[in-house]
């Protein structure tokens, strides 16, 4: 499970890497968007967080 979190945490760490500029050009309401979708996945994904 861990190396799954691991994973998830190092994709995503990718993603905000390659798509900084269109993330910092973007609303707050759209990042707090990807924000807590992306909690949401984690939580669900691995049961406790």
């Amino acid at each position: 499970m861990e190396k799954v979190a691991l994973q998830d945490a190092i994709s995503l760490i990718s993603y905000m890497y390659h798509h900084a500029e269109d993330i910092l050009k973007s609303s707050k309401s759209l990042l707090n968007q990807i924000l807590t979708t992306t909690k949401e996945g984690l939580s669900t994904s691995h049961g406790m967080i």
